[in-house]
């Protein structure tokens, strides 16, 4: 995913509609966010309305996720949280396997979006690991049969019910790992010129 593309995704949802979005998010102090899907043109899911430091996102359904946008209302101008992308925005995005994701925020009195390409600071072994653990156990799930992960281990012969559980393990140990990356990448955008964002837009 290049810059360009981030900004022609960005283009689909409008200057004007972005800018006005994060000006509400940030009077309600509410976060607002949706996806970027694609099939053979780029769109998006609804926009959704969140809490002040959370917003679940729509899926993408039968289209690829390509990434996600949402806003970080201030609240408190000194929460080092809403400046780049949160430890959870880190691990959520990774885990989605996006190729891009965006904040919208208010800063220094401007409408203001960041836009950060993978992997956050996050080491590309542990995303990947991640990635990989995450894919074999779903892949397994849906080969034995989509439900509730412990109805579906007991239901299962015990060679089958053994393997699923090492699976699950696999993928709980990468998914800790990532967790704990993205704490630290969190941090380490902090420090960086620009909060570590790849592309910066005042509106």
């Amino acid at each position: 995913m290049t810059i360009q593309k981030i900004r022609n995704a960005l283009k689909v949802i409008g200057t004007d509609k972005l800018r006005d979005i994060i000006i509400k998010s940030e009077k309600e102090n509410l976060e607002y966010g949706l996806r970027f899907c694609k099939n053979e043109h780029i769109t998006t899911t609804e926009m959704c309305k969140g809490k002040s430091c959370k917003v679940d996102l729509e899926e993408c359904g039968n289209k690829k996720l390509i990434g996600s946008f949402h806003t970080h209302p201030s609240g408190d101008p000194d929460d080092i949280y809403y400046v780049n992308l949160s430890e959870g925005d880190i691990e959520d995005s990774i885990s989605n396997n996006e190729s891009f994701a965006c904040i919208g925020l208010v800063q220094k009195q401007k409408p203001t979006i960041k836009c950060y390409l993978p992997y956050y600071g996050v080491d590309n072994n542990i995303a990947i690991d991640s990635l990989e653990a995450k894919d074999n156990f779903n892949k397994k799930m849906t080969e034995y049969n989509p439900g509730r992960t412990q109805e579906v281990m007991e239901s299962l012969p015990l060679s089958k019910s053994i393997e699923l559980h090492k699976l699950f393990m696999k993928h709980h140990t990468a998914k800790k790992r990532l967790e704990e990356a993205s704490d630290k990448a969190f941090y380490k955008l902090r420090n960086e010129p620009n909060d570590g964002a790849d592309l910066i837009m005042e509106l």
